[in-house]
């Protein structure tokens, strides 16, 4: 019993961390396209 909890908290581990790993990866491409769809609208307003 005490081998199969270790196995499911490293399983819960691993999933964890490919999901902060497809987090990460997720993030750093939208940075470049968040600034620019933000500024967009603020340009139509200032015009």
């Amino acid at each position: 019993m005490v081998g199969e909890g270790a196995d499911t908290i490293s399983t819960v581990m691993v999933l964890f961390a490919r999901q902060l790993e497809k987090l990460r990866t997720y993030l750093s491409t939208a940075t470049p396209v968040v600034p620019s769809e933000s500024t967009a609208p603020l340009r139509g307003v200032d015009a």
